[in-house]
C-alpha cells in the first residue's frame, strides 16, 4: 500500500496499513487532520500515536499517547485531554502515564521513587497564615484559614504533602460541598483553595512546595442546587415597621449595653457592621460649626474598597440626632471603666503599675475601643481581635420578634438610599456620599486628589433627615405595640410583668 496522502483522514485501515509499513522498515509521519498536533508515526520499531501541543513552560514538548493497539478515536480523545491540560499550564505527564499504564495519578505517587521537596498540608496552612498576617486584612485572613482548616471535604488533604494533591481531588471536594446544598459556599471554597495553591506555586516558594504553576487554572464550580422551598429574605426595600421595631428593641435595654449601642449606630449611620464595632474614641471628633455634634472619621483599615485601593483618606460620616447621645454614653462608659488606659499613659506603664499593685486580674484593654471584646470566645484561646464580633449584631437582631427574617444590617443601607429618595429629597446618587466608602467618586481623579472638601454640611443635612425619620418609625412601632415602650421604669416594669 502506498504511503497515505497528506491531509487524508486516519481510520483503522490507515493504522493497519501503517503496521505493515513498519514491518517493512518504512519510516514516515502522518498528521491527523481532525486533531491538530496529533500524528501517527511509523518507524522500523513500530507504530505510535504522538502529540505535539502548545508550548509548556516556554518549551515545545511531544508526548507518546499510545501504540498500534490504540484506536484513532481514542487517540484523538487523549490528545484533546492533553491539550486541555497544557493550555491550563498543567503538566500532563501524570495523565499520559495513566493512558499508557492504567495507573491513576494517586497510584503513581505511591510508586514514586524521587522525593520532591514539599510541605505537609497543615504546615502549608501555618505558613500561609503567617504570610496573610503581614499582607492581608484580618477579616479576609480569618475567613480563608477557617475554610482551609474546617471544611470537612478538605480533610482528604490532611497529613499529605501538597505536591501529592491532584487537581481532581480538589474539584471532587468542591462538588461534595455543592451537594451539601449550602448556597454558593462551594464557590467560596474553590476560590480560597485556588488562592492558596497559587500562593504556594509562586516563584519564591515553588522550589520548597513543588506545586505546579496554575494548579487550579480553569477549574469551575457548578451552579448551586436549586431549592424551591427556600425562603428568600432581605430582598427589596425593607418595610418601615421592622425598622421602627429594631430601633425600639435596641433602646429597650433587653439586649445589653454594647449590642444595643452598636445596633443604634448601625441604623443611625447606615454603615456596615464591622466599621461600627471597630469604632474607637480617636475616630470621633466634634464639629466645630455645630457644637454637640460629631464627625466619624472611618479609617481605611475597616473599608474594603479603600483598603484595596491603598487609600489613606478617612470616610467622614456626621453623627447627629440620636447618634450623639449614643456616642456620649459610650464616651462616659469608656472613661469611667477601671481598666481604661488614658491616651498619654503608655501600655508599659499601665502593666508596671498593675504589677506594683499586685493586680493578678489585670488585663490590658485598649483604651479607645467603644466596643471592646468582653471575654475570649473559647477558654484559653486568645481573641483574633480586640473588639466585639460583628456577628453579635446579627444574633441580637435575630432575637427580635417582628424583625428577624425581614431586616438585617445590610438592608438598612437599602432603606437609607431608597427612603431617602422617596421622602428625604435625596438626588440620584447622593446616598453614595454616605454609603460608598469612596463617596461615589472612585473614578473622579480631580475629586480624589485635588477637591478635598468633605462636604460635611451636605452630609449633615442628609443624616439629620435620616435620624429624624428613624425616630418617627420608632414612635410608630411603639404606638402599634405598646410592649416596646420602655421609656420609664414604670413602663419597663409593667411590660416585663406582662
Amino acid at each position: 500500500m502506498p504511503r497515505p496522502e497528506a491531509g487524508s483522514r486516519i481510520t483503522q485501515a490507515t493504522v493497519d496499513a501503517a503496521i505493515r509499513d513498519a514491518a517493512k522498515k518504512v519510516n514516515y509521519e502522518h498528521p491527523d487532520p481532525e486533531c491538530k498536533g496529533l500524528s501517527l508515526r511509523v518507524a522500523g520499531k513500530g507504530v505510535t500515536w504522538s502529540f505535539r501541543g502548545p508550548r509548556l513552560g516556554g518549551k515545545n514538548r511531544r508526548w507518546t499517547l499510545g501504540d498500534q493497539t490504540t484506536a484513532p478515536k481514542e487517540a484523538r480523545s487523549r490528545a484533546w485531554a492533553v491539550r486541555s491540560r497544557v493550555e491550563q499550564g498543567i503538566d500532563p505527564q501524570p495523565l499520559v502515564i495513566e493512558f499508557l499504564t492504567g495507573l491513576k495519578p494517586q497510584e503513581q505517587l505511591d510508586l514514586r521513587i524521587e522525593n520532591r521537596p514539599s510541605w505537609r498540608w497543615e504546615e502549608a496552612i501555618d505558613r500561609y497564615e503567617a504570610w496573610l498576617k503581614k499582607n492581608k486584612r484580618r477579616r479576609s485572613m480569618g475567613d480563608s484559614l477557617t475554610t482551609l482548616r474546617n471544611t470537612p471535604e478538605l480533610r482528604i488533604c490532611k497529613g499529605r504533602l501538597v505536591c501529592d494533591i491532584v487537581r481532581e481531588e480538589i474539584e471532587e471536594a468542591v462538588e461534595k460541598v455543592r451537594l451539601r446544598g449550602v448556597k454558593t459556599h462551594h464557590k467560596k471554597v474553590l476560590t480560597v483553595v485556588r488562592r492558596f495553591f497559587n500562593w504556594m506555586s509562586e516563584g519564591t516558594r515553588r522550589r520548597e512546595t513543588s506545586v505546579p504553576v496554575n494548579f487550579l487554572l480553569g477549574a469551575k464550580a457548578d451552579p448551586p442546587l436549586r431549592n424551591v422551598l427556600r425562603r428568600v429574605f432581605n430582598k427589596g426595600i425593607p418595610d418601615t415597621l421592622p425598622i421602627g421595631r429594631a430601633l425600639a428593641f435596641a433602646r429597650s435595654g433587653v439586649l445589653g449595653d454594647q449590642p444595643s449601642a452598636a445596633i443604634e449606630l448601625v441604623m443611625g449611620t447606615a454603615q456596615r457592621r464591622h466599621p461600627v464595632v471597630a469604632m474607637t474614641s480617636r475616630d470621633v471628633k466634634p464639629i466645630a460649626a455645630h457644637p454637640g455634634e460629631f464627625v466619624w472619621f472611618m479609617p481605611p483599615s475597616t473599608r474594603k474598597t479603600a483598603d484595596r485601593l491603598q487609600s489613606s483618606d478617612p470616610h467622614q460620616v456626621p453623627l447627629v440626632g440620636f447618634t450623639v447621645g449614643v456616642i456620649e454614653k459610650l464616651e462616659r462608659r469608656l472613661t469611667s471603666s477601671p481598666r481604661w488606659i488614658d491616651g498619654p499613659l503608655r501600655e508599659a506603664e499601665a502593666i508596671a503599675k498593675a504589677k506594683e499593685e499586685d493586680d493578678k486580674d489585670f488585663e490590658l484593654v485598649p483604651w479607645d475601643w467603644y466596643f471592646p471584646v468582653a471575654r475570649p470566645r473559647y477558654k484559653g484561646v486568645a481573641n483574633l481581635q480586640s473588639y466585639m464580633s460583628e456577628s453579635t449584631l446579627n444574633h441580637n437582631i435575630a432575637a427580635m420578634p417582628g424583625v428577624v427574617g425581614v431586616l438585617s444590617p445590610h438592608p438598612m443601607r437599602r432603606a437609607f438610599a431608597s427612603y431617602g429618595k422617596l421622602f428625604g429629597g435625596f438626588t440620584k446618587g447622593q446616598a453614595a456620599m454616605i454609603l460608598d466608602h469612596l463617596e461615589g467618586e472612585g473614578d473622579d481623579v480631580t475629586r480624589g486628589h485635588y477637591d478635598l472638601d468633605p462636604r460635611i454640611e451636605e452630609k449633615r443635612a442628609m443624616m439629620l433627615w435620616w435620624t429624624g425619620w428613624l425616630e418617627e418609625q420608632c414612635a410608630a412601632a411603639i404606638a402599634a405595640d405598646t410592649m416596646l415602650d420602655m421609656s420609664t421604669p414604670a413602663k419597663r416594669k409593667e411590660n416585663f410583668e406582662r
